[in-house]
């Protein structure tokens, strides 16, 4: 299995050019016969990109400094193995894209790093060659940015996230690429394809393509650069994948995509990168909308986990059928006796900045299958007939299945599908405070659409009246 570890030991105390100054290196671990993994080697790191030891180019040339790798992605074609990955240039400072904040390297918004796709090649899949379209030019796919990228506010990263499956069009194969694009304003889902040649030395048979929606047909990279009109907010190459997109597979007869997303059942009540979705598609530029791959894990992939808490899922299709699930969290080590508890376990060093939040991150494993749904029943109840205007109401809403065992997570209190507020489950049931404006009567509805193994259910409409608060303290006087 291929994975990406960090090299975090002292790397900003290196000079810019030595070993010691490179972020994160691909690895390969593999299982053991006992289904443990082997400790794992190093298969690309800085010494395979020839400039990266020329410490007078890269004082010349510092835009061309690589400074992370990851998210790498391997298909093996006509006894070949072949690697899409991304990597982080003019990135001396080793902030990985991010440009909000310093870490001990020094500043992240100058240099402005960003992501690139770029490709490797290996006969054994252990000794790779990374190619370089010219020197100091590693990119497959990309897009440097512009004096509007690099302004204030730019969320500009490039292509931060791959994922490579092989596919049929017609008589030519192409390697899909599945991408994350940050432009300036919005993360958007990207699909990708570049042409199989197995007479080429790198397997590639011209430019990469992207998907544009917005023209209804493949538009050409030119010598492998991302069209500048794809930064803009409206363009889009992927309509109905919204969520960042982490992995792509065929399972079937069919795609199947993992993505990694919010979770928000109200308005209120959130964490980010704490659930996995999936989409279905028969061609992978057209995909379905997304839908929950729920968890009856607690803290695991089922929106109670702490921010960020699912990392790049992935899934493979054993050949019994068996559809295995890794990502990577921080929560729970079971060897070290550290309990799953919804927080992550290792103290974010405040000098590791904004990529501190990978650190202490492992890989966990898990099995997708099909499962029934536990049927439930939402209850609700005001505490007060009459609310005055603009106050707030409280209401007390609780979930049991039809057994009467109480039903963990969040619920929410919705007035007429405008306003949101929801609490956590205790026991079963959660007090619930909603600001209600405008005097009349207000449909209000207690809603339980969890992300565990249990079914979303409504309770029956209450209508609520709200009344003028200035006439009822008049009236009570």
């Amino acid at each position: 299995m291929y994975v990406v570890t960090d090299q975090i030991t002292n790397h900003c105390r290196n000079p810019i050019g030595s070993a010691g100054r490179f972020g994160d290196v691909i690895a390969l671990h593999t299982r053991n016969a006992d289904g443990t993994w082997s400790k794992g080697n190093t298969v690309i790191d800085q010494s395979n990109f020839s400039w990266m030891s020329d410490a007078d180019f890269l004082a010349q040339h510092p835009e061309s400094l690589v400074g992370h790798l990851a998210s790498p992605s391997v298909v093996k074609l006509d006894g070949r193995y072949y690697m899409a990955l991304v990597g982080s240039m003019d990135d001396r400072n080793l902030c990985a894209g991010e440009h909000t904040a310093t870490n001990g390297c020094g500043s992240c918004a100058d240099p402005w790093s960003y992501f690139v796709a770029m490709w490797a090649v290996s006969d054994d899949g252990v000794h790779w060659r990374v190619r370089e379209r010219a020197p100091a030019h590693p990119l497959l796919i990309g897009r440097p940015p512009d004096s509007v990228d690099r302004g204030v506010g730019s969320l500009y990263k490039g292509v931060t996230r791959v994922s490579m499956l092989v596919a049929d069009e017609g008589f030519q194969k192409y390697f899909y690429i599945g991408a994350q694009f940050w432009s300036a304003r919005v993360l958007k889902m990207a699909m990708f394809r570049v042409p199989y040649d197995a007479r080429s030395e790198w397997g590639l048979g011209g430019d990469a393509e992207l998907w544009s929606w917005n023209r209804s047909r493949w538009v050409t990279c030119d010598s492998g650069r991302i069209p500048d009109f794809f930064d803009a907010l409206n363009e889009i190459s992927l309509l109905k994948l919204s969520s960042p997109l982490s992995s792509i597979l065929t399972r079937r007869g069919q795609y199947l995509a993992l993505t990694t997303a919010d979770y928000f059942p109200g308005m209120s009540f959130f964490r980010r990168a704490a659930v996995i979705r999936y989409a279905t598609a028969q061609r992978l530029n057209d995909w379905s909308g997304e839908s929950p791959v729920r968890s009856g894990i607690r803290f695991f992939a089922d929106g109670s986990g702490y921010d960020g808490s699912v990392i790049d899922p992935v899934a493979i299709e054993e050949t019994d059928g068996t559809l295995r699930l890794f990502f990577s969290s921080a929560d729970g080590d079971e060897l070290h006796g550290l309990a799953r508890d919804g927080l992550p376990d290792c103290v974010r060093d405040p000098s590791f900045g904004p990529t501190g939040v990978y650190v202490g991150t492992g890989i966990y494993e898990a099995v997708i299958e099909t499962v029934t749904l536990r049927p439930t029943v939402t209850t609700l109840r005001p505490a007060s007939v009459q609310v005055p205007n603009g106050s707030l109401a409280h209401y007390t809403v609780c979930v049991h299945t039809s057994d009467g065992v109480a039903a963990e997570g969040v619920a929410t209190v919705s007035d007429s599908g405008f306003h949101f507020s929801d609490g956590l489950l205790q026991n079963g049931c959660a007090e619930i405070d909603l600001r209600l404006n405008g005097v009349g009567s207000h449909m209000i509805i207690g809603l339980y659409n969890p992300q565990n193994l249990w079914q979303a259910s409504l309770s029956a409409p209450l209508f609520q009246t709200v009344v003028d608060a200035q006439r009822r303290r008049s009236a009570h006087h």
